[in-house]
């Protein structure tokens, strides 16, 4: 039997704030807008940039809700990230049932464009690992790029008590969808290997911010033990010019966008050799562009990619 929280260690409910007066990068601007709050005050940065991460992370297999409350211990975000297992032929492991749906998908796309997590479903069986997120939105020539911030994402994993946290976020989502797909189809047997791996090893660390990572972290990444993740997410705007567009990064905190016009864009996601052991070995980073020439990566396993934003 796990020996009972410390009174110092904050209990799950805690962390997620039922009071909220926002859920989404929508319903926050919307708040900011009636509450008269700046676009240039760093709450209005910050919460704009962990619900833009949460967006913008979903193609990739992230689901996660954000966090709040005094004892969130630095986490701003928590959830799962799903990642496609591997079948006997190194492909991407499908249900018997489902791979109809994987084909009709495919015959109406172009034969580089596979179809991904988010549009197969459930017909994909993944692994899903816990992950605890801290979003580092770092502006200005002075912000502090280095050890200290894998040092501090280190101690927030560790602080965190991710089992009961991730589990608590996602029983009720689990619930709801276990019944509905119940009474489409009459039987839950198929769900069960999805539900069976909720969750995978160790919950693994995550950093999304504005910046590459540098030697310093890249060094400290890769002695740490504990699995760790960098991705780096900029801030882009939609801006209509004619009958196409151009996307522009956002430098200033006042020169926000409207959630409407704001975009992620992920430049980087790497991980040390913790993380990798813990679910994502023969995942791989890539880069890929668009008809503009904008870059972003995206991820690919069994030579399938998913991710990117290029589509929304």
């Amino acid at each position: 039997m796990a020996p009972p929280p410390s009174p110092s260690t904050p209990q799950a409910s805690s962390l997620l704030d039922p009071f909220s007066p926002h859920s989404s990068l929508d319903s926050f601007h919307a708040h900011a807008l009636r509450t008269g709050l700046s676009p240039s005050s760093t709450v209005y940065a910050g919460t704009t940039y962990e619900y833009l991460a949460q967006d913008t992370l979903r193609p990739y297999g992230f689901r996660l809700h954000r966090v709040g409350g005094r004892g969130d211990r630095g986490v701003d975000l928590a959830g799962i990230w799903e990642v496609p297992a591997l079948s006997r032929s190194d492909g991407w492991k499908e249900k018997e049932k489902d791979k109809k749906k994987r084909d009709d998908i495919t015959t109406t796309r172009h034969w580089r464009e596979s179809p991904g997590i988010e549009e197969l479903g459930d017909a994909v069986d993944t692994l899903r690992l816990q992950v605890l997120v801290q979003c580092k939105r770092l502006a200005g020539r002075h912000a502090r790029i280095g050890p200290n911030l894998v040092r501090e994402l280190d101690g927030a994993v560790r602080a965190t008590r991710s089992a009961a946290l991730v589990n608590m976020v996602y029983s009720k989502a689990t619930m709801e969808g276990s019944a509905k797909e119940d009474g489409d189809s009459g039987s839950s047997s198929e769900d069960e290997p999805r539900q069976s791996s909720l969750m995978v090893g160790p919950a693994i660390g995550v950093l999304v911010g504005t910046r590459p990572a540098t030697k310093g972290v890249v060094d400290s990444m890769s002695r740490s033990t504990r699995g760790l993740v960098w991705v780096m997410m900029e801030e882009v705007t939609d801006q209509e010019t004619g009958v196409g567009g151009e996307r522009h990064a956002v430098s200033q905190p006042e020169s926000i966008a409207s959630a409407a016009n704001l975009r992620g864009r992920i430049k980087q996601i790497l991980w040390n050799h913790a993380a990798r052991e813990a679910g994502l070995e023969g995942v791989d980073v890539v880069k890929r562009y668009d008809s503009d020439g904008q870059e972003e990566v995206v991820l690919m396993r069994g030579g399938r990619v998913w991710g990117g934003g290029m589509n929304r």
